[in-house]
């Protein structure tokens, strides 16, 4: 539950963005991404951030630091072994959810860049149908986004 609340946090802190700040983050995070490498992420401000959250919240488990990044240190590990096969442009997009003043975080890291190959598969294996079938509905509505 609190990596689902971090996640919105997240979300909710890029959705406040102006123009501005999200072109100079995309740009900033456009040359991060081009490395081979899993970024360097600020875990222990992220994992402060969250448990001082449920502190606040008064959340039915009491927070703990270590146990945070302990989580947040075997997410890095695990990226590390498949960074590299996800795509720049997955990776650019999802290292702009988890890079300041969003919540640091390699478990968000993990779980954007996971839903962004699903969806890839997803619309790939739809357009695949279509080319197979031109009578194919879509349940995805794909043809709006060509």
């Amino acid at each position: 539950m609190p990596v689902l609340l971090a996640l919105f946090a997240s979300l909710f802190t890029f959705l406040s963005f102006s123009a501005a700040e999200v072109e100079a983050r995309v740009s900033r995070n456009a040359r991060q991404t081009s490395q081979a490498a899993v970024p360097n992420i600020d875990i222990e401000n992220g994992c402060r951030s969250v448990v001082s959250y449920e502190k606040s919240a008064k959340a039915d488990k009491a927070p703990d630091l270590s146990a945070c990044v302990t989580s947040e240190q075997d997410a890095r590990s695990e990226l590390q072994k498949v960074w590299g096969t996800y795509s720049a442009n997955m990776r650019e997009q999802c290292i702009f959810l988890v890079t300041p003043p969003a919540l640091p975080s390699y478990i968000t890291l993990q779980t954007c860049l996971d839903i962004a190959r699903d969806a890839e598969k997803m619309i790939e294996g739809d357009r695949l149908a279509k080319r197979a079938n031109p009578n194919y509905n879509s349940p995805l509505h794909i043809d709006s986004l060509r």
